[in-house]
Parts: structure tokens; C-alpha cells; sequence
């Protein structure tokens, strides 16, 4: 451990002061010498999980800590400086309590997470109940004050957007102290496709894919949201439309581009019958070609999902060439190195 401690000054010391190449040989060479040959620790390197990634900014040195703590001796993945935008607790349709899921959040090293109940203008049994506001938001506020200097707390909703209602639906976000609104979709006309599957096949899945990616495209016009939800969730139970879509998906980006829209990537939808992230590989190259900011979320029910295939998603946001999120506070957004 000493021997670790060392070579990481090292790599400070010559970052900052010296030569460049010489720290990142430190840098990158000390975690495989240090490791017997037949260690799995080696297989299972990944190009995140070192410790620290430095960030020179004139004359001052910043330090972004990144997935995998090594100092952990049960070698339990953290979430150093990681986010986790999109949760759900008992008040909506998820299983813990607010301050079940910061404790789990801590414990995990996450460094900041955000709560975003649904909220719905049509009567669900998911979502928060319009009466249950205030409760909402002082619980919230009450836990950012108590673990304040342990986790930073965000205060977001995931609102569902309906078209011609937009007056409501601002008068919802105006009356909460917000960090964030995710707008999602998951209602054409009035059937709830995310839970009912009854009228899969009464459209071709091309006009199906249509309708939907349209009310995206009307919501990202709104402005009344700053993240996107689940962008691709039509897709759940494994609903792919009969022909290239690559038209439609480009132009609901730029319309997200044109409103200046964060996209989430949503690792929770790898836990559905679709069984791959929101957005999806092609869409996801579309974000990157339009420059679309993303932010990173589990869409967590429960403390366990928590930060859920975030190593995969990191791994995908690299591979598609993000090399930051974005991050939240009063509607103003941060950026996040990876």
C-alpha cells in the first residue's frame, strides 16, 4: 500500500511539475508490475478502473477519481465521482425510502444522486400523487441537509409529457424547487405502453416508432424539461420497426440539439425484455454526432439497482467517444469528466 501511495505522488508530483511522460508511465505501468502474472485482477483491467485521472487546468492540478476503489479489501466496485440522476422511491412506484437509498448511494461512493418520482397529470398508480408534493420535497430537502458533506442530493421529477398540456406541466415544475425535469413519454394517446401491451400490433412498428419519436420530438420543443428520459423505450418488449429508422432518429436529434436537451443514458432498460441500454447503440452514435450532452442514470426502483451496469455503460460511453457527462443543480448544468 505504502509502495502504491508513492507511486501515485510520483505521478502528481511529475504531472504538475515536471515531465508529463514520465508520471503516465508511472501511471500506467504500476498496476500490472504490481500484480503476480496469473492475477485476475489483470484479465479484468479496464481502462476505468485506475484510481485517478488528472485534469491539468493552468496552474493548478484537479483530480477526478473514477470507478474502482483498490483500497477496498471485499474489492467492491465504487462509483467514485460517479452520478445517478434517475431514482424512484416508495412515494412513487419504488421500494425504499429516500434515505434507504442515500445510505445505499454512500455506501456505493457515489458522489451525488438525484430523486426524480414520476409525476403524471393522468391518475396512475406509479406515479406520485399530486397531493403528495410537499411530502415529497421536504423529505428531500430535510436529507440533503443531513448528509450534506457525505453526498450531494438533487431534487429532480420525471414528468410525462402529453401534448396540449403544456401550461399544466409547467405549472408542476414551477411550484417545486427542481435541480432537473426529465421528461419522459410513456403514454400514446391513452394507452400506457410501458405497462400495457394490449395494443402492440395495431400499428406497423414503423408508425408506431413514428408516433412516438414525434411526442419526443414535442416535448424536446416544449422546453419545459432539461433530460430526456429513456429516450427509445417503445423498444421495452422487444418492438424493433420493419425498416431503417436512421431518418427519423437524426431528425428527433436534432430537434433535442435545437432545444439544447440533455439525453440520459439509462441503464436500467438493460433489465428489460429489450435487454440494452436507452439509447440503444444507434441512437447513441446520434447522440455523439450531434454533440447531444448525456447524463448518466440506473432508473433505480430499489436501493439495489442503484448505479446498475454502470461499469458497461462506462465502457460504452468511451467506445462511442463521450468523454463527459452532465451534472445538475438548479437547472444549471455542470460537466463531468470521465
Amino acid at each position: 500500500m505504502a509502495l502504491r501511495r508513492l507511486i501515485e505522488a510520483a505521478s502528481i508530483y511529475f504531472i504538475s511539475f515536471q515531465s508529463p511522460p514520465v508520471a503516465l508511465f508511472f501511471f500506467f505501468a504500476y498496476p500490472i508490475r504490481l500484480l503476480p502474472k496469473n492475477s485476475t485482477k489483470i484479465r479484468n483491467l479496464q481502462p476505468w478502473s485506475f484510481r485517478y485521472k488528472f485534469i491539468i487546468s493552468g496552474d493548478f492540478l484537479s483530480e477526478r477519481v473514477s470507478f474502482h476503489d483498490d483500497d477496498k479489501s471485499n474489492n467492491e466496485d465504487q462509483m467514485i465521482g460517479m452520478v445517478d440522476y434517475h431514482m424512484h422511491s416508495v412515494l412513487s412506484d419504488g421500494q425504499d425510502s429516500y434515505e434507504e437509498m442515500v445510505l445505499a448511494a454512500i455506501a456505493k461512493g457515489l458522489d451525488e444522486i438525484g430523486f426524480s418520482e414520476h409525476v403524471c397529470l393522468k391518475p396512475v398508480d406509479w406515479a406520485i400523487r399530486i397531493e403528495d408534493i410537499p411530502v415529497m420535497t421536504s423529505q428531500i430537502l430535510d436529507l440533503k441537509s443531513k448528509y450534506e458533506g457525505q453526498i450531494k442530493i438533487r431534487y429532480g421529477i420525471e414528468l410525462d409529457f402529453f401534448p396540449g398540456h403544456e401550461h399544466e406541466l409547467k405549472e408542476i415544475i414551477e411550484s417545486i424547487p427542481v435541480d432537473y425535469v426529465i421528461g419522459s413519454v410513456h403514454f400514446i394517446g391513452n394507452w400506457n405502453f410501458d405497462t400495457d401491451m394490449s395494443l402492440y400490433g395495431k400499428w406497423s412498428n414503423d408508425k408506431l416508432y413514428a408516433k412516438y419519436f414525434h411526442l419526443i420530438q414535442q416535448a424536446a420543443r416544449s422546453d419545459l424539461f432539461d433530460v430526456i428520459g429513456h429516450i427509445d423505450i417503445i423498444k421495452k418488449f422487444r418492438v424493433y420497426p420493419e425498416t431503417n429508422q436512421d431518418i427519423l432518429f437524426e431528425d428527433t436529434m436534432k430537434v433535442i440539439k435545437e432545444h439544447n436537451l440533455v439525453v440520459e443514458l439509462n441503464t436500467g432498460v438493460l433489465d428489460r425484455p429489450c435487454a440494452e441500454f436507452a439509447p440503444g447503440p444507434r441512437l447513441l452514435e446520434f447522440c455523439y454526432k450531434y454533440n447531444i450532452p448525456m447524463t448518466l442514470c440506473s432508473d433505480a426502483h430499489q436501493k439495489a439497482q442503484i448505479a446498475r451496469h454502470y461499469d458497461l455503460a462506462l465502457e460504452v460511453l468511451a467506445q462511442n467517444g463521450f468523454k463527459e457527462i452532465t451534472g445538475f443543480n438548479n437547472r444549471i448544468r455542470r460537466i463531468i469528466r470521465l
